[in-house]
């Protein structure tokens, strides 16, 4: 297996460098099931920011080039079930592809909820509201934190 960065996933599908498009075309196209490519989270969700971002690539389009990266033979997708799942909730809700993942990745994680600030994130993704759930034991009022600047200046 070959660990896959962005940059050459953007090239790829951006298409806007004739010479770095056509050789990461001839790479992904040089792997097989035997030997893969591997698309980590963390390329997965750059490649969606370039693209919607830099490149102004409408909501179908940055779907349909996750999809075609889950179904290629040729590559794993960490989290692969997540992330098409996270997919899958995302073109049906109003939160982000982000929020569906965190979301989905902290339940594959075993975790019973996954709490937010973000009332988008809890309304579509699923999440909880932090200042829903009441704190078990909050710190007694004589305990005070550090400012930034007295936690910086204990540094040596």
């Amino acid at each position: 297996m070959t660990g896959i960065d962005t940059n050459i996933l953007v090239r790829y599908f951006a298409d806007d460098d004739a010479a770095q498009t056509e050789v990461a075309r001839r790479f992904l196209e040089s792997l097989t099931p035997e030997n893969p490519g591997y698309v980590s989270t963390v390329a997965l969700l750059e490649l969606w920011w370039v693209l919607g971002g830099r490149y102004d690539m409408e909501k179908i389009g940055l779907v349909r080039t996750v999809r075609r990266l889950l179904a290629s033979p040729h590559l794993r997708i960490e989290h692969e079930d997540e992330v098409a799942e996270a997919v899958a909730r995302f073109v049906e809700g109003r939160a982000s592809l982000q929020d569906y993942l965190v979301e989905r990745r902290c339940f594959g994680a075993g975790c019973a909820r996954t709490m937010t600030f973000d009332r988008a994130a809890a309304r579509s993704a699923g999440m909880t509201l932090v200042d829903q759930i009441p704190i078990a034991s909050p710190a007694p009022s004589s305990v005070s934190t550090p400012s930034t600047a007295k936690m910086a200046a204990a540094i040596p």
